[in-house]
C-alpha cells in the first residue's frame, strides 16, 4: 500500500471518527433538551398540586404559591452552590472523554488492523 492510500485512509477514518462523536454529542444534546422539557411540565403540576394541598394550610393559594416559590429558590441556590460537582465536573468528563479519547473506538466498523492489510 503506497503513502497516498494510507494518508486517504487516515483521513476517511478520522471523518468518520468526528462523525460518530458529532452524532454522540448532538445526540446527548437532543435528549438532554427533551428531557429538560419533560421535567419542567413534570415540575409545574406537581407545583400545582402542592399549592392545592398547602392552601388550606397556610390559608389562601397566593401563600401556599409564595411558599413553593421559596422552596424553588431554596433549590435553585443549592443548585448554584454545587454547579462545579453537579454540572461542570460531569461536562468536562463527557466533552474529554468524547473528544479527547486516544484510543480509536472501532464503533465505525472499521478495524485499524484490517485496514492496514
Amino acid at each position: 500500500m503506497d503513502l497516498k492510500q494510507q494518508v486517504l485512509l487516515r483521513m476517511q477514518i478520522a471523518r468518520l471518527d468526528f462523525v460518530y462523536k458529532m452524532t454522540r454529542l448532538l445526540g446527548a444534546l437532543v435528549l438532554g433538551a427533551v428531557l429538560f422539557v419533560l421535567g419542567a411540565i413534570i415540575v409545574l403540576f406537581l407545583s400545582y398540586m402542592a399549592m392545592l394541598a398547602l392552601t388550606p394550610h397556610v390559608g389562601s393559594a397566593t401563600a401556599a404559591c409564595g411558599v413553593i416559590a421559596l422552596g424553588y429558590i431554596l433549590i435553585g441556590w443549592i443548585i448554584y452552590a454545587f454547579r462545579q460537582r453537579l454540572i461542570m465536573t460531569p461536562l468536562a468528563n463527557f466533552l474529554g472523554g468524547l473528544f479527547l479519547n486516544d484510543e480509536t473506538e472501532n464503533n465505525t466498523g472499521y478495524d485499524e488492523e484490517n485496514v492496514h492489510a
